[in-house]
């Protein structure tokens, strides 16, 4: 895990963060004191959250990489994409106090009964299988108009 990560530190930069985790991933230097404005900005980030095509936009500007999405990831699809030696990038949704809420975050390894999630519940942590599936694949079709279907994976390999 050679990756010294970058915590959220608001309610709704997930999306940045999801980006420079990312990014500390392939190899680039990132940090959150001098990279966290020029993506918040680039991901249109505000007290909502990054929209979804403001996201999407913005992952696909990084260099090194290339993606592959999928809609509505199984369990298998992610743990196959890590054991390759690849990283993903999740939207997910899940019932917060009154709506549905959405997160952005990176795993980025796994055990036989565990996947390794970035920037999840304000911290960096092994969560079980089971779990994983239970918080982070819930089915959401219609989540929203503007945030489109959850979850969402986009599956990153470095070249």
């Amino acid at each position: 895990m050679g990756s010294r990560w970058i915590k959220q530190r608001d309610l709704h930069s997930c999306g940045p963060v999801a980006l420079m985790n990312l990014q500390k991933w392939i190899g680039h230097p990132v940090t959150y004191a001098s990279d966290f404005h020029y993506w918040k900005k680039k991901c249109k980030c505000n007290h909502d959250g990054s929209p979804l095509d403001a996201f999407v936009n913005s992952l696909y500007s990084i260099k090194d990489i290339k993606i592959s999405p999928r809609s509505i990831p199984s369990l298998e699809t992610i743990d196959s994409a890590l054991q390759q030696g690849k990283a993903v990038v999740m939207k997910s949704a899940f019932m917060g106090k009154k709506e549905l809420d959405g997160h952005y975050f990176l795993v980025t390894e796994r055990s036989p009964r565990h996947f390794f999630c970035v920037n999840t519940n304000f911290q960096h942590e092994w969560v079980s299988k089971a779990s994983f599936k239970a918080q982070w694949l819930q089915n959401y079709l219609y989540y929203c108009d503007e945030c489109g279907v959850a979850p969402y994976a986009w599956i990153v390999r470095k070249i």
